[in-house]
């Protein structure tokens, strides 16, 4: 067996060893919504999101990106921080059966670029202040579209009134109105569900889907270790993956 040095430096109740369950990432949001609807999915600046309400909310964007001509296999880059939007957006994505790229929002745009002419990207997705840093890419890139959001979305009522009054003009938090005016909107129906059965990376190879499924399974088997260690943390396994 191959040694693996990392092991001695696991906390004593973490397996070596872990069941990698068959699926794809958007089944297991979609399982932990039939189980915890109404838990806690996404917690923002006092804004809370359950799991129903983030399985619809990707849906209904993985609908909207569909009616948007994205089609199977497009690679969509996400230029945002840690924000609400970045799950939504990615379960969407994945959901409408394209490949997600994510990137740091503080590359320079000559980083970004390579970026998104490596992943052969159609689509970006950012925060609207960075709008012009996407102008830059868009100059050097052809990119079929770019769809933007505001930081404010998902604040509290209160927050985002007080974020649209003092943040929004001082720090850039907006499309220009003249670019705003030329934009489409693509309203999915709000009980659309879309699903996939791809999960790729940016160059189109599947094994990101067990990578991906292997990071999700590793951080639950941590937070039950650190959080509830009287839980068999090998409870569910079905078969072992080396990792």
């Amino acid at each position: 067996m191959t040694y693996r040095p990392w092991l001695p430096h696991y906390d004593p109740s973490v397996p070596h060893d872990i069941d990698v369950p068959q699926g794809i990432l958007p089944e297991l949001l979609a399982s932990a919504t039939r189980l915890f609807p109404d838990a806690p999915a996404i917690l923002f600046y006092g804004r809370t999101i359950t799991y129903a309400e983030l399985d619809m909310l990707a849906s209904r964007f993985a609908a909207a990106l569909i009616k948007a001509g994205v089609q199977q296999g497009d690679r969509i880059v996400l230029v945002l921080p840690n924000v609400p939007q970045v799950i939504i957006c990615y379960y969407g994505a994945l959901r409408a059966g394209a490949v997600v790229v994510l990137t740091n929002p503080l590359f320079e745009a000559g980083s970004l670029v390579r970026q998104v002419e490596d992943a052969q990207a159609t689509t970006i997705i950012a925060l609207s202040m960075f709008y012009p840093l996407v102008e830059q890419v868009r100059a050097r890139v052809n990119l079929e579209r770019v769809i933007f959001t505001n930081l404010k979305e998902y604040l509290p009522s209160a927050q985002r009134q007080l974020f649209t009054l003092l943040r929004q003009e001082r720090e850039g938090h907006r499309v220009p109105d003249e670019q705003a005016r030329h934009s489409h909107s693509y309203p999915p129906k709000p009980d659309c569900q879309c699903h996939t059965d791809r999960s790729l990376d940016s160059r189109g190879k599947a094994r990101s889907r067990t990578n991906s499924l292997r990071a999700a399974v590793l951080t639950r088997l941590w937070h039950d270790c650190v959080y509830e260690p009287q839980r068999d943390p090998l409870r569910s396994n079905d078969f072992v993956a080396n990792l």
